[in-house]
């Protein structure tokens, strides 16, 4: 199952509105980043956790 285009949004919305410094802190590692999505959208959370590296690397490496 992969993300529809709003549910993208709504993750890079919600990352863009966190300061610079905490978002490379949540990003460093797929822990931070599972924790946050789990606890900001967990709608989302939901839909992703059994493929959850492949979002936090496209993030990583697409967005910031």
């Amino acid at each position: 199952m992969k993300l529809t285009d709003d549910e993208k949004r709504r993750v890079i919305d919600e990352l863009e509105d966190i300061e610079p410094a905490k978002r490379n802190t949540l990003l460093s590692n797929l822990t931070n980043f599972t924790k946050w999505l789990a606890s900001a959208l967990y709608d989302i959370y939901q839909k992703v956790k059994s493929w959850i590296s492949d979002i936090w690397e496209w993030i990583k490496t697409n967005i910031f």
